[in-house]
């Protein structure tokens, strides 16, 4: 077997980086359970509604694309990316342009729904303000933000998450950790020199990708356990007190207008 197999790649290789991350993304259980809670969570927040125009930002090879583009009532989805190799990657049946979460190429009020989903930690100091604030430019009134960072140690983690969100105008829905139960049994399991380098049985965060799936019993308790908690999180409000992954929902005020103006 290769060792290359196993290595870690970065985005110094990006040919390599995103051919892993799409195949990580297709079938690791930690993407997938990722995405159930988002989709739910967008799903729920536009239940009854038609003409939706939902938003990927960073959305690498677009594997969220096709999970939005199915929830009743999504009308057009479209991905945004700034790096030119994963946006060669993207299903052709969807739209991706190559533009940054720090200036979208969108119009003022003109979308439903933003996810932007493990991209405001990459960010240089003063970006996910400005993310924030974009993400508010372009929905319209009532819309919503589906944003997902990583550990407080790294990003801010949830609280840092709620601040921008505020500080942009937001009202936030939802507010919680995410992977707690998998992301102590990972870190547990790496504490006690259990895994193997690379085996990647826990989350993908750190230097680099890891192997692009994790396969064993092990994983497959994992990918149970955090699609549960992501169904306990979109369906009956869980919070979780600790975890992975932070991830807020938040969305921008509605306006209405009547003869003595607007009031919001």
């Amino acid at each position: 077997m290769d060792p290359d197999d196993f290595a870690p790649i970065t985005l110094d290789d990006p040919e390599r980086y995103f051919a892993r991350l799409d195949a990580f993304e297709a079938s690791h259980w930690w993407p997938r359970a990722m995405r159930k809670i988002v989709l739910e969570l967008v799903g729920r927040a536009i239940a009854g509604r038609s003409g939706v125009v939902a938003v990927d930002v960073g959305c690498g090879t677009g594997r969220l694309l096709g999970g939005l583009a199915a929830i009743p009532g999504v009308e057009a989805v479209l991905g945004i990316e700034p790096e030119p190799t994963a946006v060669a990657r993207v299903d052709p049946r969807f739209s991706a342009i190559r533009a940054s979460a720090l200036n979208l190429p969108l119009r003022e009020a003109s979308v439903d729904v933003v996810c932007c989903l493990d991209v405001v930690q990459h960010l240089s100091p003063g970006g996910a303000e400005r993310a924030f604030a974009e993400f508010a430019r372009v929905l319209r009134a009532g819309g919503i933000a589906v944003v997902r960072g990583n550990a407080e140690r790294r990003s801010g983690g949830l609280a840092g998450l709620r601040s921008r969100a505020r500080e942009a105008g937001f009202e936030l829905e939802t507010a919680t950790h995410l992977n707690m139960i998998p992301g102590a049994a990972s870190e547990l399991v790496a504490w006690l020199g259990r895994i193997q380098r690379g085996a990647g049985v826990g989350s993908p965060e750190g230097a680099g990708l890891p192997r692009e799936s994790a396969r064993g019993g092990g994983s497959r308790l994992l990918g149970w356990i955090a699609e549960g908690e992501a169904r306990a999180v979109a369906r009956w409000g869980v919070v979780l007190p600790w975890g992975h992954g932070s991830l807020i929902t938040a969305r921008k005020p509605r306006i209405d207008v009547d003869e003595k103006g607007p009031r919001g």
